[in-house]
């Protein structure tokens, strides 16, 4: 049981130390972009960046997540025509995303027009818009660089790009935001994709696969039930995109560009620490699922290993951040964004949600189960967009932000009810004790920090935050089975 464990933590480790790092550096972007551009500034690379991923899941047919599936099945294959099989699904994969990418070049400048004057009411914007195609195509280009190696679980190559990626982009894009301001932004995004899609591409040149030419009939052959699974993994994508696209524009349209940008900031750091541990369920525990899809004991098992691990590794950080939100908003942002702080308190509930919610996910997309992922997807994505609008009327920006938690709530419990009917998956006690101690820590600093003077709530929540951590360090380390004396003991018997 602790190896299983101990997987899980590594690839949590490796992936999340990467994302941590990669994150840092997107918020020295976003701390630039702050005092540069303002709230209105960072509320329009938002929506620039919602209309680019908003057409990218049109068009890419959700090659993403069929064409990972299918690599990782294919590299699961025994026997000598395993490496050949795999060589075959990537050529004919890194074939159709070159269609994919052009389809997306000619959406994005017809629509240009149109998504300028949705979101502006002019259309000043379409150049700006239009333009968006060139990172789009680069970005695609690169997912498809990513899907082959995450489907063939290099772990560790994923982790470097992100990193490398991550530094280039900043010191590409952050000079700028310094010479043209908000006009440098489609440049700055630009940047980003090119140093991404220029980084991933050398990794990904380092696979040896066999050179393998296909005809119209090989190329059908593959292509086709990737397309099928593809085609309900693009409603997924195209649903999860059009939802985040309909929240900037309800905010835009109803609050306002400034409370966007508000919005999407306290998101953008609320959701910074836990990023590690969300970033490695794709990475590695999406693939690990796949190769045990006939073997449902051990896939349940592994469900409940990733929530009960992703919980350790998220609780601390979620009180960490409930107590020090004020100063990470002056930290990582500026003065115009202190409202921001409230906001971050009320998505981290949210977010707890979001940790739990994601690990059952991918048991669906594991088993290849299209339309019921499809319904897992539309069902709370349009549920989101109703409380988003509830949550706006009524208590303006802070109930856009409280509607997120709302909605997991909703979402979580519609989850463990149908993993239950379809799959028989039930859950181990740790996994509904750790989320329920989550929400009460949450709960109680909250109450907390809105009772009690800054300083004093900062000690006070730092206490809880850390005597938390400690307790969540404790229980993993006996989940891992880990004993330092006997790691002592270990290397100075190899040092002899």
């Amino acid at each position: 049981m602790s190896s299983s464990y101990r997987q899980i933590f590594k690839a949590t480790s490796l992936i999340g130390g990467a994302s941590l790092i990669s994150g840092s550096v997107h918020l020295v972007q976003n701390k630039v972009v702050a005092v540069l551009l303002g709230a209105e500034g960072f509320a329009l690379l938002e929506i620039y960046n919602s209309i680019i991923a908003l057409i990218s899941s049109i068009v890419n047919f959700g090659l993403g997540n069929s064409g990972v599936r299918q690599i990782a099945e294919a590299a699961g294959q025994d026997g000598p025509g395993g490496k050949t099989s795999i060589s075959a699904v990537v050529t004919a994969y890194r074939h159709i995303i070159w269609i994919t990418g052009a389809l997306g070049v000619v959406l994005t400048v017809g629509m240009a027009p149109v998504l300028s004057r949705w979101f502006f009411k002019s259309p000043e914007y379409a150049w700006s818009i239009a333009l968006l195609s060139i990172p789009l195509l680069l970005g695609i280009l690169c997912s498809g660089q990513q899907c082959v190696i995450q489907g063939l679980r290099r772990i560790a190559d994923l982790s470097k790009i992100r990193v490398w990626a991550a530094l280039g982009g900043a010191m590409g894009a952050i000079p700028c935001y310094f010479l043209w301001g908000k006009n440098g932004i489609v440049i700055a995004l630009t940047v980003i994709a090119g140093i991404m899609l220029g980084v991933t591409w050398l990794y990904a040149r380092r696979i040896n696969l066999e050179q393998v030419r296909l005809n119209a009939a090989e190329h059908r052959r593959i292509l086709t039930p990737m397309l099928q699974l593809g085609i309900c993994f693009m409603s997924s994508s195209v649903i999860m995109a059009a939802s985040q696209f309909v929240h900037k524009l309800l905010l835009t349209r109803m609050l306002g560009v400034d409370a966007c940008g508000l919005y999407q900031a306290a998101y953008a750091l609320s959701a910074f620490l836990i990023g590690f541990v969300l970033n490695a369920m794709g990475t590695d525990y999406y693939p690990r699922l796949v190769g045990l899809v006939t073997r449902p004991a051990e896939m349940a098992r592994a469900i409940n290993e990733q929530l009960e691990i992703s919980l350790l590794l998220a609780i601390p950080a979620l009180l960490g951040m409930m107590a020090l939100a004020p100063w990470l908003v002056a930290v990582f942002y500026s003065a115009s964004f202190t409202e921001a702080a409230d906001l971050i308190r009320l998505f981290l509930f949210g977010i707890l949600g979001q940790v739990f919610v994601w690990p059952l996910g991918y048991a669906v997309i594991a088993h290849g189960d299209g339309k019921l992922f499809v319904m897992l997807q539309l069902i709370p994505h349009s549920t989101h967009v109703l409380l988003l609008f509830l949550g706006i009327r009524y208590w303006g920006v802070q109930g856009a932000a409280l509607s997120l938690f709302v909605n997991y709530l909703l979402s979580g419990g519609m989850m463990v009810g149908l993993l239950r009917c379809y799959y028989h998956i039930r859950f181990a006690w740790p996994v509904p004790v750790l989320t329920g101690a989550a929400l009460i820590g949450l709960c109680g600093t909250l109450l907390l920090a809105r009772s009690l003077t800054p300083w004093t709530q900062l000690w006070v929540n730092c206490g809880l935050a850390g005597a938390g951590g400690l307790l969540c360090l404790y229980v993993l380390i006996r989940r891992l089975n880990f004993s330092p004396r006997r790691l002592l003991e270990k290397r100075m018997k190899h040092g002899r």
